[in-house]
């Protein structure tokens, strides 16, 4: 797998995580994630 679609594969990941908790701070989790925000 390329690493453009494993990066999409963990945004999605995060996506409804950051979507369920509002007060979240998303860019340390992407960034912990390897994605960039």
């Amino acid at each position: 797998m390329s690493e453009a679609r494993e990066r999409l594969r963990r945004l999605l990941l995060v996506v409804p995580y950051a979507v369920r908790h509002p007060g979240l701070r998303v860019e340390p989790l992407a960034e912990r994630l390897g994605v960039e925000p």
